[in-house]
């Protein structure tokens, strides 16, 4: 097993759990009791191919016959005690050859992802592209006691399906929201919106977009374009971004609305705000119409 690009990852993952959903549905399911890399086939495709199965099967109380067949590193805790297995213990198994892929360490040198405590620990070690959600999983997939892991490979794999194996950047937008108002007529009025992205090894990339109106307005100006943001696209993990809004674009005694959305490569990938703004006339003067602008942000 070499190295490997995230979804390659993935697909091997999920093609070696498809092994032993099938082995599993055998009555008595089936136990391998000893995956590691070495017993491993890939071909050009990335299916899997298990090997090596030294009396792999349960007795008919669902103990294994000679349970300690296995390779240290790769034998969970009650194989290593020679205790009852479950469809669960071939689970450790796949989680620590899967760590030894990730962490590109080869299986004879597994003891180094090892804790003082004795369990697998790779947290430090996987490379920044990949998700928390994969490290969470197969972290799982090693946890020392049987109930505390996926019960079996179905449950296993369908919660692999579920996770984005590449880390995402994670959009925070500050402030939750901006409060215009104009002196004068046709003033233009900006305020800052900041962008941020923590994630180590992300890059955030982020486009804005003012939404047509989807009640347009009874009295409409000569230009509609009265709300704009700057830079229109970005790419970088801290954003200034400009809220222009051109009060010589709205018309006295109308109310405008206007969503504008922030679509990213970040999770969520579209952060919405509701733009709503209300202009008036002052009727004790001939003074210029004044406008009162209230934006809203509305997270999804």
């Amino acid at each position: 097993m070499s190295d490997c690009e995230p979804e390659q990852f993935k697909q091997i993952a999920s093609s070696l759990l498809e092994t032993l959903v099938y082995l599993q549905n055998f009555d008595p399911a089936t136990i391998h009791r000893n995956i590691k890399p070495e017993n491993i086939l890939i071909d050009e495709q990335l299916q899997v191919y298990l090997v090596d199965f030294g009396l792999p099967y349960m007795d008919s109380s669902g103990k294994p016959k000679n349970s300690l067949a296995g390779t240290p590193g790769f034998m969970p805790r009650e194989q290593v005690r020679n205790r009852g297995l479950s469809e669960a213990t071939d689970l450790y198994g796949v989680g620590a050859t899967l760590s030894c892929l990730l962490t590109r360490t080869p299986s004879n040198q597994i003891n180094q992802l090892m804790a003082q405590d004795g369990h697998l620990n790779i947290a430090g070690l996987i490379p920044q592209e990949v998700s928390f959600e994969l490290v969470e999983w197969l972290e799982t997939m090693m946890k020392p006691y049987q109930k505390q892991r996926y019960p079996n490979a179905t449950e296993a794999l369908e919660a692999l399906k579920q996770i984005d194996i590449s880390r995402s950047p994670e959009a925070k937008l500050k402030p939750d929201y901006l409060e215009f108002t104009a002196a004068s007529y046709g003033e233009r009025l900006t305020q800052i919106v900041t962008v941020t992205n923590e994630v180590p090894g992300t890059l955030l990339q982020g486009t804005w977009k003012v939404n047509p109106e989807t009640q347009p307005s009874r009295r409409r100006s000569a230009s509609s374009r009265w709300i704009s943001c700057q830079p229109a696209k970005f790419e970088t993990n801290r954003a200034e971004c400009k809220i222009i809004v051109d009060t010589s674009k709205l018309m006295a005694d109308e109310e405008y609305e206007r969503e504008i959305t922030l679509d990213t490569n970040a999770q969520p990938q579209t952060h919405r705000k509701r733009r709503e703004a209300h202009s008036f006339r002052d009727g004790r003067d001939s003074r210029p119409p004044l406008c009162c602008l209230l934006f809203v942000f509305c997270f999804s």
